[in-house]
């Protein structure tokens, strides 16, 4: 997560919405966790099922969408987000017309 709050930090909110879902049990202790690590990218907490996109049976997971509301990639596991080609990625899918 630090990568992805670097990354937060890099691009245009007007341009890339960051949607972090916490499927933890218990809501207060993530928050807790998010405060304590000083991550400043917005946490939603499900209160039902999963939207079909979203859907994964790994943790963590990837989901990122176009400016159309269309999954353009998907990834389970761990990863790398601060770095410069995953940030030009996301520039450059940030500027594709809907």
């Amino acid at each position: 997560m630090p990568g992805i709050q670097v990354l937060y930090q890099k691009v245009d909110p007007k341009k890339v919405a960051f949607v972090m879902l916490s499927l933890d049990e218990n809501p207060a202790k993530a928050r807790a966790m998010v405060k304590r690590q000083g991550y400043s990218f917005p946490v939603y907490f499900p209160q039902g099922p999963l939207p079909a996109p979203f859907n994964s049976s790994a943790i963590p997971s990837t989901v990122i969408l176009g400016p159309d509301g269309q999954v353009v990639a998907r990834h389970e596991g761990m990863a790398e987000y601060d770095t410069p080609e995953f940030l030009a990625a996301l520039e450059k899918l940030a500027l594709t017309d809907k």
